[in-house]
């Protein structure tokens, strides 16, 4: 009976951090794709609470908008 080879062998494929999927070693590559990559830059800057808190400003400095609805009764278009 021979031995199966490892599923996960450190020197053919690594872990992602972000997601824990596998890729193979090349470089210095850390991430598996851009998008894991991107939101490893966003979780290490927090860049969720620096956004919101600017939005936020612009909504407060906005003036507040209303908008009217207009429903008609359609028995009233039949009457006449």
């Amino acid at each position: 009976m021979s031995a199966r080879p490892p599923l996960r062998h450190d020197s053919v494929t690594i872990a992602c951090p972000v997601c824990g999927g596998n890729f193979p070693l090349s470089g210095r590559r850390t991430y598996c794709s851009d998008a894991c990559r991107a939101l490893a830059y966003r979780r290490r800057h927090d860049i969720g609470d620096i956004l919101q808190s600017q939005f936020q400003s612009h909504i407060d400095a906005s003036p507040s908008m209303s908008v009217g609805v207009v429903v008609n009764d359609p028995s009233e278009n039949n009457a006449a």
